[in-house]
C-alpha cells in the first residue's frame, strides 16, 4: 500500500482515499502542480504494473520492452486501466510493432513460458476486417499457463506500416481506440469512453463477429450507437487530415505528468500525420 504523510490524515488514509479514486480524477491531479501530483503518479504506475503483472511477471521489463521496440498496447487493456474499478477484465493483452519487431517480441514472451499458436488455432485473426488485414503482416498468439491453471494470452500483432497504430484505425468501435507506451495513455475519444459511450466506426462492416461484440460491451455497461449510414471503406470517403492532439485528442504520462498538448513535445511513436475515415482514426 503506498503511504504518504500529511498534517492532517494519517498516511494509510490517503493511501486508500487514492487508490479508490477513478483514473480521470488521480489523472487531473497527475497532471498538474497539485501537492499530491506525485502520489497520483505513483497510484496509477502501480495499477499499471500490476494489470502488466497479470500477462508478464515483471512489469518493468515489459514497459522497457514497448518503448525500446516502439510498440503499444491497445484494446480492452487500456480501456480497463482507464475504468479501473470495474467488476470485468480482459483477458489478453495486445501488443502492436513493427513487423521487424516480431521475432524480438516472440524470444521475450518465451523466456517466462509463453507458447505460440499454431496458425489455424488462431481463426479470428484480422477479425474479418479487410482495412485491419491490409495493415497487418501477422498475429502471433502466445499462450501461458499460470499457477492454478489460469491462461493468460498475449497478441503481438505486427503492423506491415512504419507506423504502429495504423491497425487500430480499423477498430469496430471506439471504445477501444486508445492505446499505451511504456508510461503514456492516449484515448482518440476520451469524453465518450470515460461516460461508458463508443460508437461504430467508419471501418465496421456488418459480419458475425461484430453482433458478439455489441454484446460483450453492453455486458460491460457501455452503449454503442450504430452507423446512421452504410459502412463505408478507406477509398469511399474523404480523409480530414488532421494533427496528432487535434485526432488522439487526450493522453497522459504517467511518469512525469505531461498531458494534453505537451504530449506533442515528448519523443511518441506517433510522429506522423493521422487522418480521419467518417470517425474511425487512421494513419498514414
Amino acid at each position: 500500500m503506498v503511504c504518504t504523510t500529511n498534517k492532517e490524515f494519517p498516511g494509510v488514509m490517503i493511501a486508500e482515499v487514492f487508490e479508490s479514486m477513478e483514473f480521470t480524477l488521480l489523472a487531473e491531479l497527475a497532471s498538474g502542480k497539485h501537492e499530491f501530483g506525485d502520489l497520483a503518479r505513483l497510484v496509477l504506475n502501480l495499477r499499471y504494473n500490476r494489470m502488466l503483472e497479470r500477462f508478464y511477471p515483471r512489469a518493468g521489463e515489459l514497459r522497457d520492452k514497448l518503448d525500446s521496440t516502439s510498440s503499444v498496447i491497445s484494446g480492452s487493456f487500456v480501456l480497463e486501466f482507464a475504468l479501473y474499478h470495474q467488476t470485468w477484465r480482459c483477458n489478453d493483452l495486445d501488443i502492436y510493432t513493427h513487423k521487424d519487431k516480431g521475432d524480438e517480441w516472440e524470444a521475450f514472451l518465451k523466456e517466462v513460458g509463453y507458447v505460440r499458436k499454431r496458425k489455424e488455432e488462431n481463426e479470428e485473426e484480422g477479425g474479418g476486417e479487410p482495412y485491419f488485414i491490409a495493415t497487418v503482416k501477422e498475429i502471433r498468439t502466445f499462450v501461458r499457463t499460470k499457477p492454478r491453471g489460469r491462461i493468460s494470452t498475449v497478441d503481438v500483432i505486427c503492423a506491415d506500416t512504419r507506423n504502429v497504430l495504423r491497425p487500430i484505425g480499423s477498430f469496430w468501435n471506439s471504445l477501444v481506440q486508445n492505446f499505451a507506451t511504456g508510461h503514456t495513455f492516449t484515448f482518440a475519444y476520451p469524453r465518450n469512453t470515460f461516460s461508458y459511450r463508443g460508437h461504430v466506426t467508419g471501418m465496421w462492416r456488418q459480419d458475425d463477429r461484430v453482433p458478439e461484440l455489441v454484446w460483450k460491451y453492453l455486458a460491460r455497461g457501455f452503449s454503442t450507437a450504430t452507423p446512421i449510414s452504410s459502412p463505408v471503406f478507406p477509398d469511399d470517403f474523404p480523409a480530414i487530415r488532421r494533427t496528432l492532439t487535434d485526432c488522439f485528442s487526450w493522453s497522459l504520462d504517467i511518469s512525469n505528468g505531461k498531458s494534453g498538448d505537451d504530449f506533442e513535445e515528448q519523443d511518441s511513436v506517433l510522429a506522423d500525420e493521422i487522418v480521419w475515415f467518417d470517425g474511425g482514426v487512421l494513419l498514414d
